[in-house]
């Protein structure tokens, strides 16, 4: 009996260091709490003080030319003494040019004679930094002889239109400033809180010393060396020695080192050590009064066990036997379970703690084995990522205060690794009035991790992890939900990359995927916050602004402005295997309001805007209208008759003589010409382009050739027009097609033509896609026989290293060079170089467009051989080509 006496006597003493040592640490935990706090506030005080100097000194400077281009009247001077009621915290402010003349201030000790103050000094060093760095700078503090009071110089550089620094905007901040944002910071006694400066002086102290001897002092002396080595090394909370006395005297402080990077500046709070003791002995004497009492009792109890306890050794050590074998197979039965298993324990006073943690919630949480329980809740808390704390705070205090279970998700901080857990936990109320809470932590990462891959392969698109159709989709439905109460307008805008489909096939499908990530994240950075961009398919963007003006004709006026702005970042040059190409885009783009339109109408009608901008020449926008719609109808329509005219054969060909210097005829062209039964005559620029675009340019350059042929053959027949070429436009589809060779040469044996009097027409931007295909088809059409001419010569973007390798006969010279040429002297140099050009490669030059007989003999005088053009002939129809040479027979002689 006595050797538990003592034994409890021992485990009270135990319990009494132990206690010491959990205040002590839970006094240090407080202190660094406080300390964290007030250097924080301090530091975001003051650089939200900074910031905001920095804006005011720019706005300052723009008003300053505001006033300027208004008013011609009034000086830099006027300006700052104008705006001189609305310093606040600032002395005053002023403005300084690159050669340091004060263009104006309104700092009163130097409004006449501001060569005096060392702050407007340009050999200042942070003037010199402010300029240097091209950013906000804050000097040293300085007194102030008019106030008698400490201020800091702010520097703010001011730019020209070519961004470069032209003048620097100078403030003197009042240290002590009852707006200051630190001002109002409520400071225990025995807490002190500075600004340090990365040179090692202060920028503000508080308390301020008692004396003003010290008080200018510590301004204008370097903090204490041991001081100035721990804020360049150590952040957060830390401890040194504070040098007390001229004697060689330190009192050891506890401290929170802020560090403020931006500014050149750490916030400081430090607190002696000594009056953290005073807090620990004050914490410590309730759980002293407790100690006596446990000793008391103890005296007590001890006197009392002697003549109470009846119960046998054995008895005692068979109790204890089954308790332990209990707790030892729960706790086996929790360490099987595949989730967290905890206990926790809240007090009347609120005090809450772990009382048990399985093994699975310790590797859950990542909580080493050798963390005691009073201390796991701590821990526990600041795994919380700081975005869910709330809500956990929230879920927690509301579950124990209406004693109902708790369930929560919410993620934690392992490190640098996310987890997402969920907490669920049932409440136990005790006689005590303390809530026992048993509860399970399960770690759902990966099932989240698997919903948000679900969630991004179901909304966003996989290669520019831009939202898909189904997002967008479901953003404009809720952005027009929000426009039922709210009066605005926005808009959408369907961008689509110009010749996106020859740029891939000619880099490569890297190349093009690699251009469309690089285009994606170049309209996310471009877009405001409240608007958001899509990509809905292959080279198809979609970007709706949103926040609009509620009236039509000002949010056109917006979105035409900030669609320019978009397409000027789209056109920036993108890097694609080692070179730089320009990109533009073709935009559709459609306003809408609280109207009745479906999402699905609303991109109808921006991708039909779209196609408009790519009929009017690409590299534009274009807003729809219902004009467009109409237009597309009649498209659709046309295109249907397009199929029925192929099928029908309702096209016929006009031919336009190709005539020499003498005007004897060298052969014909044959222009191709739809007469539809209901719209008319249809110009070959309505029709030839959709062919192109659906494929039936191939069928109908089929019935062309062959037309051609048959006809060219039945002229051969007349031994005057034995001679005659026959010149046939070719398109891209046709020149590229498998069978394109075999059906030419089939065509020509069929007609029984000779092949060296056909004349295939090609363009220069033909041969932007596959070239070299194109080179290998018409050698082997050209060891036949046939001929080739490349057509608009000098308007296209073949190079001359192609032009050599081309198996050309003819060069055909553009008409907007001939038609010119009797204006001055530019296009003819370019006819001429052209012609000499032809000479070089031994090709025949045919000048296209003649017609005046000025331009004909121009070109004939610089040494071109055929002629072409409405001086000869406008396309005829077979039926009047015997006119036609009778006229120009009968022109020749006269």
């Amino acid at each position: 009996m006595r050797a538990f006496a003592r034994l409890m006597m021992l485990l009270l003493v135990v319990v009494a260091i132990f206690t010491s040592y959990i205040a002590w640490q839970r006094t240090l935990s407080s202190e660094q709490k406080q300390l964290s706090h007030l250097s924080g506030i301090l530091a975001q005080g003051f650089e939200h003080q900074m910031a905001k100097q920095d804006v005011i000194q720019q706005i300052l400077a723009e008003g300053l030319e505001v006033s300027s281009e208004s008013s011609s009247t009034e000086t830099a001077q006027d300006f700052f003494q104008r705006m001189r009621p609305y310093h606040r915290s600032a002395l005053g402010y002023a403005m300084l040019d690159m050669q340091g003349n004060v263009l104006g201030s309104s700092l009163p000790e130097y409004e006449f004679a501001p060569d005096s103050q060392s702050a407007l000094d340009m050999s200042s060093e942070s003037l010199q930094e402010a300029i240097l760095t091209r950013s906000f700078q804050i000097g040293r503090p300085q007194l102030s002889t008019t106030i008698d009071k400490w201020v800091t110089p702010l520097y703010t550089p001011v730019f020209d239109d070519d961004n470069e620094v032209r003048a620097i905007m100078v403030s003197m901040l009042i240290i002590d400033s009852d707006n200051a944002a630190w001002s109002e910071l409520q400071l225990e006694d025995n807490i002190e809180i500075v600004l340090v400066r990365d040179d090692g002086y202060l920028n503000y102290m508080y308390p301020e010393p008692a004396t003003r001897e010290r008080y200018d002092r510590i301004y204008q002396t370097r903090a204490s060396e041991p001081l100035r080595n721990l804020i360049r090394e150590q952040h957060g909370w830390a401890s040194y020695d504070r040098p007390y006395n001229m004697a060689g005297g330190y009192r050891h402080h506890y401290l929170w080192v802020e560090p403020m990077a931006q500014y050149g500046m750490t916030a400081v709070a430090m607190k002696d050590r000594r009056y953290v003791i005073m807090a620990w002995l004050s914490n410590l004497a309730l759980p002293t009064v407790v100690w006596l009492l446990g000793v008391l009792v103890l005296i007590y109890g001890y006197r009392r066990a002697k003549r109470l306890i009846d119960v046998s050794d054995q008895d005692l050590r068979s109790l204890n036997s089954q308790l332990s074998s209990s707790l030892e197979q729960y706790d086996s039965l929790t360490q099987l379970l595949p989730v967290g298993v905890y206990q926790g324990r809240v007090n009347s006073e609120g005090e809450r703690e772990v009382t048990y943690l399985n093994q699975r919630a310790r590797e859950i949480l990542e909580l080493p084995d050798s963390l005691p329980l009073e201390r796991m809740f701590t821990e526990i808390e600041q795994r919380i990522h700081p975005s869910d704390r709330y809500d956990y705070n929230h879920q927690s205090l509301k579950a124990a205060r209406e004693k109902a279970p708790l369930y929560w998700q919410g993620r934690i901080l392992v490190g640098s690794e996310i987890r997402w857990v969920e907490v669920q936990s049932i409440p136990q109320v005790k006689d005590n009035e303390s809530l026992l809470w048993n509860g399970v932590i399960i770690d759902t990462t990966a099932s989240k991790r698997a919903e948000e891959q679900i969630n991004q392969l179901a909304f966003y698109d996989a290669l520019t992890k831009l939202p898909n159709r189904r997002m967008l989709q479901e953003k404009v439905k809720n952005l027009k939900h929000k426009m039922q109460s709210i009066p605005q307008y926005a808009a959408v805008l369907c961008f689509d990359v110009d010749n996106f489909k020859t740029l891939n096939d000619s880099l490569g499908q890297q190349a093009g995927d690699d251009l469309l990530v690089t285009l994606s994240e170049r309209l996310r950075r471009s877009i405001r916050d409240q608007d958001f961009v899509a990509r809905i398919g292959g080279d198809e963007f979609v970007v709706v602004l949103t926040r609009l003006s509620e009236h039509a004709s000002a949010a056109a006026n917006q979105t035409r402005a900030l669609a320019a702005e978009l397409i000027r970042d789209f056109e920036q040059p993108v890097a694609l295997n080692e070179s730089f190409y320009r990109v533009t885009a073709s935009v559709g783009i459609t306003l809408f309001d609280n109207d009745t339109r479906s999402v699905d109408t609303l991109l109808q009608q921006a991708d039909q805007a779209m196609y408009q901008a790519k009929a009017a020449g690409r590299n534009t926008h274009i807003f729809f209208d219902e004009s467009i719609q109409t237009m597309l109808q009649d498209r659709q329509e046309l295109v249907r008759d397009l199929h029925r005219a192929i099928e029908d054969n309702e096209f016929e060909l006009h031919y336009q003589l190709i005539v020499e210097a003498d005007k004897s005829v060298h052969g014909v062209e044959a222009l191709v010409r739809w007469s539809h039964p209901d719209r008319g005559m249809i110009p070959p620029n309505d029709f030839i382009p959709l062919a192109e675009e659906t494929g039936d340019i191939l069928l109908l350059g089929e019935q062309i050739l062959t037309s051609a042929c048959q006809q060219l053959n039945e002229w051969h027949q007349d031994p005057e027009r034995k001679h005659w070429t026959m010149s046939v436009n070719l398109s891209v589809r046709q020149l590229h097609s498998p069978s394109f060779v075999a059906d030419t040469l089939s065509i020509i044996e069929k007609s029984g033509v000779e092949p060296q009097y056909l004349v295939l027409e090609i363009t220069e931007s033909m041969l932007l896609s596959e070239p070299d295909d194109a080179i290998e088809k018409m050698t082997a059409l050209k060891q036949h026989g046939v001929k080739f001419a490349l057509d608009d010569f000098g308007t296209g973007y073949s190079s001359l290293s192609y032009l050599n390798s081309l198996p050309l006969d003819k060069l055909k010279i553009d008409q907007s060079f001939v038609q010119n040429l009797h204006k001055n002297e530019s296009p003819r140099t370019i006819t001429r170089t052209i012609i000499s050009l032809g000479e070089s490669l031994r090709l025949k030059l045919v000048a296209e467009g003649v017609e005046t007989k000025t331009q004909m003999e121009l070109l004939a005088a610089q040494g071109c051989q055929l002629f072409q053009g409405y001086l000869i002939n406008r396309p005829t129809p077979v039926s009047q080509i015997d006119l036609v040479l009778k006229r120009l027979q009968e022109g020749s002689e006269a």
